[in-house]
């Protein structure tokens, strides 16, 4: 009888221990994905802003710098 309840013990601790490494991997799988469509995510970004920046003008500004101020302007 001690020998059976002994099987049946280690049978359940070995399914409970498959589950718990089953379930981390898909965990990990699922937080692999995610990270993959984080990081394509943020390249098209990244590429849209350089086609953003490719249309500002050559000097690198919307408006012109104010012109410097002096000591004898204050």
């Amino acid at each position: 009888m001690r020998h059976i309840r002994t099987r049946s013990f280690f049978a359940a601790a070995l399914c409970a221990g498959v589950a718990m490494v089953g379930a981390s991997v898909h965990g990990i799988v699922g937080i692999d994905a995610e990270l993959q469509r984080s990081a394509v995510a943020a390249h098209e970004r990244a590429v849209d802003s350089v086609r953003v920046s490719a249309k500002t003008p050559a000097h690198g500004r919307d408006c012109p710098a104010p012109a410097p101020r002096s000591s004898r302007d204050v």
